[in-house]
Parts: structure tokens; C-alpha cells; sequence
């Protein structure tokens, strides 16, 4: 059986701020979701596999910059564009999406009674920008990670346009 990518204790780490009450199940939960939803799909399931199953052992310096991030050199995509690079890392392209799957939960749990959100007089819930600048940082880092992947590991990535739905008007 494979691991994540993220593990709840890195998750605290690699993200934003989140509440040390919450449950390191339900933290690995989310990452499940977001390696299963995003990430997986992007790099593959073949690539996806190589670095859950590591073990920690001897990886790849190349597997290592992809994982935790790091300053590159050289062309992406075969040109010959000679610039530095930067990727933040699969960790922490991992840790914003799960932040975000979280976002969009809102605090909702399955009871007796159904889906029930816990509402008080001393909080509030996050607005929709909030939770599209965590995607948006989301995106962004799995973009610097599939370019480091198209440009060093291997020629079969393309740049992904987004995982979210747009609407363009039509006829104005």
C-alpha cells in the first residue's frame, strides 16, 4: 500500500496556519483527497507511485528538488533557455490544495441528523476569495513542479490550465 506525498505533521509546516486541534485523520483525509483529486492526475500515477514509495531511502536528487523544492537550471521543455528556476515542491503544492479541500468543507460534519456545520456568536466563515487565492497558490505550485517535471524528468507533462470551472461571456 502507498503512503502520501504529505504526512499531517508536514502538513502544519508546508501550509498555511491551521489550528493544532484539528485531527491528524482528518488531516491525512484531506490530503488523500487532494493527492487523489489533483495532484495524481497531473504527474501520473507511475511517477505518483515512485515517490510514495520511497521509503526515504536513496532518492534522486532530481525526485528530492521535485518533492521538497528548489532552485533548478536549464531549459524547460527542450529549449534553450539557460535561466534559474524555482519549485516550491509537490509538499507544498499537496498542503495548499488540502488546505483548500478543508476550506471548502467548512467545518461540515456527518450526524445523525445529516450534514451539520457548527455556527457560534464568536466566529465566522471564510469568503470565496479566500478560498480561490489558496487555489489559485495551489495551481501555481503544481505548475513549478510539472514544469521542473517536463524540463528533468521527463517530456510527457503539459502545463495544466486550472482545475476550476470559467465562464466566458459570449456576445458583448
Amino acid at each position: 500500500m502507498t503512503s502520501n506525498l504529505l504526512s499531517p505533521e508536514e502538513f502544519g509546516e508546508r501550509g498555511r496556519a491551521v489550528s493544532m486541534h484539528l485531527s491528524p485523520r482528518e488531516v491525512q483525509n484531506f490530503i488523500q483527497e487532494a493527492e487523489d483529486m489533483y495532484v495524481r492526475p497531473a504527474i501520473g500515477y507511475s511517477l505518483y507511485k515512485t515517490l510514495t514509495e520511497w521509503g526515504g531511502g536513496d532518492l534522486s536528487d532530481e525526485y528530492k528538488l521535485l518533492l521538497y523544492g528548489g532552485e533548478w537550471s536549464g531549459g524547460s521543455c527542450g529549449c534553450s533557455d539557460d535561466g534559474v528556476h524555482f519549485c516550491n515542491g509537490l509538499k507544498k503544492a499537496v498542503a495548499y490544495f488540502a488546505y483548500y479541500r478543508m476550506l471548502l468543507a467548512d467545518g461540515g460534519i456527518i450526524a445523525r441528523a445529516g450534514y451539520m456545520k457548527h455556527n457560534d456568536e464568536y466566529s465566522a466563515h471564510a469568503d470565496k476569495d479566500a478560498r480561490h487565492a489558496v487555489m489559485d497558490m495551489a495551481e501555481l505550485y503544481l505548475s513549478e513542479c510539472l514544469e521542473y517535471i517536463k524540463a528533468k524528468l521527463t517530456s510527457c507533462i503539459a502545463k495544466p490550465h486550472g482545475t476550476r470551472v470559467r465562464i466566458k461571456p459570449i456576445g458583448i
